[in-house]
This record gives structure tokens, sequence and C-alpha cells, in this order.
């Protein structure tokens, strides 16, 4: 009789136990749905919000005044040129309509005609905020000798 109690006590410890175990499992995995649902919304939300609202704009530049400070000119009667350089200062506004700041470094900004440079202006380095305009003095040098020396400058000039 005490074989039969015990083999009876022992297939409702492992009753009880299977009864518990599929609770347990079904939690898991309600737990790792969940858990999974919750990091692809994340995911999802994040993903739109950088195509549309975090999107990276490119800033919005506007020449606000333009005056000439120096002319300089000077014959080369050796190599029959005239050198021809003016420098001018201007006032660029830069908005930037991005939900980011951002911060740039020392740079130069060139001046091309046709492939040929014509004119160098230095920028300083600084930060412009998000959506926040910033007006940068600048001052830039033309070689306007360069460009007078263009063949297709009276054509362009022209059209």
């Amino acid at each position: 009789m005490e074989v039969d109690s015990s083999k009876q006590e022992e297939k409702k410890t492992v009753m009880a136990h299977q009864d518990r175990n599929p609770d347990k499992k079904r939690r898991r995995r309600i737990i790792c749905l969940v858990v999974i649902s919750v990091i692809l919304a994340l995911a999802l939300i994040f993903t739109i919000l950088g195509l549309t609202v975090f999107k990276a704009k490119r800033p919005v530049t506007t020449v606000n005044s333009v005056a000439l400070t120096d002319l300089d000119f000077s014959l080369d009667i050796a190599r029959f040129r005239v050198h021809l350089n003016v420098t001018v200062d201007t006032s660029v506004a830069v908005k930037n309509p991005n939900r980011v700041g951002f911060k740039y470094k020392n740079s130069t900004a060139l001046l091309k005609y046709r492939g040929i440079m014509v004119g160098e202006v230095p920028i300083p380095a600084g930060k412009i905020s998000a959506r926040d305009s910033k007006i940068l003095n600048l001052t830039l040098t033309l070689m306007a000798d360069r460009v007078l020396s263009n063949s297709n400058l009276y054509s362009d000039i022209l059209s």
C-alpha cells in the first residue's frame, strides 16, 4: 500500500508540475511577443521620424549686401598682362531649416567661372542652432583679371 500511495503522490506532483508548466510557457511567450512588438513599434516610429521630421534639409543662403572695399590694379609689361583684384565685403544670412543644429569648421568657399577659380572667401568656424538664422560678414577676394581674360565672358554677357 505504501508503494501505491507513493506512486499516487508522484503522479500528483507530476500532474501539478505539468499543469503549472504550460502556464509559465504561455506567460513567457506573451512577454516575448510584447517585448518584440514594442521593439518593432519603436523601430517603425524612429524610421518614420527620421524620414519625415528629422530629414536633413539644405541651409538657405541669402546675400544681404555687397560693398566694394578695395581695388588693386597692376600692369605686368613683361608678360603683357593686367592684374586686377577686387575685394568685396558681403553680408550673408544662413537659415537652418532643420530641427537639429549643426557646427562647421574653418573653411574656404571658392568662386569659379567656367572651371577657373576666380575668387575665394574664408569662412570662420561657427554653429547654427535648430531653425535659427546667422548673419556672416565675409570678405570675397575676386581675381577679376582671370574673369576678363576668359574669351567666353563677352559672349556670356551678351547672352
